[in-house]
């Protein structure tokens, strides 16, 4: 057996977590439902075309979120909207978005209706 493989491993743990420096920013996805009821599409269409969203079907777009290291994405994302949309009584919007493998979801603004549009349908049955 020559020199080399003789050598056993050596495991090293350094402790340098405390010392990390901190990354300027990360961009997360973003799918965001919205029905803007009386407050109109305008500035919400142009604070979407400025993200650079995708289109996503009726009243959904997707996007990516560019925060800074530490900052939590709601409270950031809910400042950004507030600056750039009126935001009316009867605005929903619906925020998916995806940390690590994990999607996340939350009402930004509104809540569920009482009766969705698929309470009243006949259900389907699987055969």
């Amino acid at each position: 057996m020559d020199y080399y493989q003789s050598m056993k491993p050596i495991s090293i743990k350094l402790n340098i977590m405390k010392h990390k420096t901190p990354r300027a920013s990360h961009k997360i996805h973003v799918w965001l439902s919205y029905d803007m009821g009386s407050a109109g599409y305008n500035d919400l269409y142009s604070w979407l075309k400025g993200r650079n969203a995708t289109e996503c079907g009726n009243s959904i777009a997707y996007f990516l979120f560019e925060r800074n290291h530490g900052q939590r994405i709601v409270p950031a994302l809910r400042r950004e909207i507030e600056q750039a949309i009126n935001i009316a009584p009867d605005t929903r919007m619906f925020l998916i978005y995806k940390v690590g493998a994990t999607f996340k979801c939350i009402w930004l603004y509104g809540s569920p209706k009482a009766n969705a549009p698929w309470d009243n349908a006949n259900p389907y049955i699987v055969p």
